[in-house]
């Protein structure tokens, strides 16, 4: 047993490495991030598309194969009843993939920026979809550093057979520029060797079966915005997962639907908006002003509702309250505020905010467009 400082209570250490562990407070992926969070007396899974970006990150495709999702929904209900243990034991049966080339480089690129030791974990010699740059790495592993404390607490949970060994795994002293991370050439073995062992490629055609058959685009413009729409829907879809699944943007077949997409006027700004990164706040309402195809002004508290609730105009139309997000997002927006919804206590985000104060349902009107992906987090 050891003694998670956050929770203050003793945690089984596993006999192996893992890359997902089971705790009192929910469940985590290598370093620290929780997939499965407490929230008062309650248990929430992270959404599914955040999910599989954090697997994906570090198993490719192959990780995403898996019914992660279904696992993690069941471990709300069993750590409220405090079954850890029934929990771990879930994990342990996903049999999660190698790492993939892309995902061992990132392992080792957090590693050293935090200071941890490298799990003992096998990973695929061959990428399937794009190698990452170095860049790319980097940007990558530093979105991990807020991790940092959780990672270390749970460091020996994924990883007790390599716990941290100031001989074999000597670290820059603490107070200096580089205090706790790995030497140069160290954070593996002794001998300079990583942990991290390759096996053969697996799981190479399930990008392809993740991402199904591409959307057909018409080559003359829809008659009705209704077919407009189911078209301009389908093409963003599936260029998102495409993304998600790491295809390279130079496969002929991904190369194709671009090219139809950048010829099609109707479409065009609709699913270039859609792929959009996510923004922050300040820059979503700084875009108020630049009126853009593909796009519509959104009130963060709903207007309708705020309407109906006798909040003033004014306030409801303040520049604070509104942002530019692509409309196909916004649809998205739309399904999720009609949507029962665990966080609120399985009533729709509309519903729960009836009746409630401005802060409230600004707050509710963020985390959706968190949700959606148009709102950094």
């Amino acid at each position: 047993m050891t003694n998670d400082p956050f929770t203050g209570r003793d945690i089984r250490v596993p006999e192996r490495c893992r890359m997902l562990v089971a705790a009192d407070d929910g469940v985590f992926f290598w370093p620290g991030t929780a997939l499965v969070y407490r929230r008062g007396n309650g248990f929430f899974a992270m959404d599914p598309r955040e999910v599989n970006s954090e697997i994906g990150s570090f198993f490719g495709p192959a990780g995403i194969d898996t019914p992660i999702q279904t696992v993690l929904e069941n471990a709300c209900d069993q750590l409220r009843e405090g079954g850890t243990v029934v929990v771990q034991h879930m994990l342990d049966r996903l049999a999660l993939p190698p790492l993939s080339s892309n995902g061992a480089r990132l392992m080792r690129a957090i590693a050293m920026r935090q200071g941890l030791t490298l799990p003992d974990v096998v990973f695929s010699t061959e990428q399937s979809g794009s190698d990452w740059s170095d860049r790319d790495i980097e940007y990558f592993a530093k979105l991990h550093d807020s991790l940092k404390p959780k990672s270390r607490a749970l460091e020996k949970i994924f990883n007790p057979r390599s716990a941290w060994d100031p001989v074999k795994h000597p670290r820059w002293p603490g107070g200096e520029s580089d205090g706790g991370r790995f030497r140069p050439g160290d954070g593996a073995g002794g001998d300079g060797s990583s942990p991290i062992h390759p096996v053969s490629a697996v799981g190479q055609s399930i990008a392809g079966q993740l991402l199904g058959d591409p959307p057909k685009i018409p080559t003359d413009t829809p008659a009705t915005n209704t077919a407009k729409n189911t078209v301009r829907k389908a093409v963003a879809h599936w260029l998102a997962r495409a993304a998600l699944v790491a295809r390279d943007a130079a496969d002929p077949e991904i190369a194709a639907i671009h090219a139809a997409v950048e010829g099609a006027f109707w479409l065009a700004p609709y699913v270039n908006a859609y792929l959009d990164k996510a923004k922050t706040l300040e820059e979503l309402q700084a875009a108020v002003k630049n009126p853009r195809d593909g796009t519509d002004v959104h009130h963060i508290v709903e207007q309708t509702p705020a309407k109906n609730d006798k909040f003033p105009k004014d306030q409801i139309q303040d520049p604070s309250n509104l942002v530019r997000i692509p409309t196909l997002k916004h649809w998205e927006l739309n399904a999720w505020y009609e949507r029962p919804n665990k966080a609120y206590g399985g009533l729709t985000p509309r519903e729960y905010v009836k009746g409630k104060n401005w802060e409230t349902r600004r707050q509710v009107g963020l985390e959706g467009l968190k949700d959606v992906g148009v709102l950094k987090k």
